[in-house]
């Protein structure tokens, strides 16, 4: 079973640096967690998932019921 929960993620934007997403899946009985920049908060975070399970040598896991949201002004 490769089902995982995140046990923490955080998304930091700054002016004039690309965003970075640090990003701790637990899968199974361990904790993995991995930080990566993207063009965007949700491209850093998704990019970290797949860097953990890349890792293992797994399949990246398809994102079933999830929702982005981007606030007024954003594009």
């Amino acid at each position: 079973d490769w089902s995982s929960d995140v046990c923490s993620s955080d998304l930091t934007l700054a002016k004039d640096l690309k965003p970075v997403a640090s990003v701790c899946l637990v899968i199974g009985d361990n904790e993995y967690e991995e930080q990566c920049v993207g063009d965007g908060q949700y491209d850093a975070f998704v990019k970290a998932i797949w860097k953990i399970y890349d890792q293992l040598g797994k399949q990246r896991p398809v994102l079933t019921d999830y929702v982005v949201s981007i606030p007024p002004g954003g594009k």
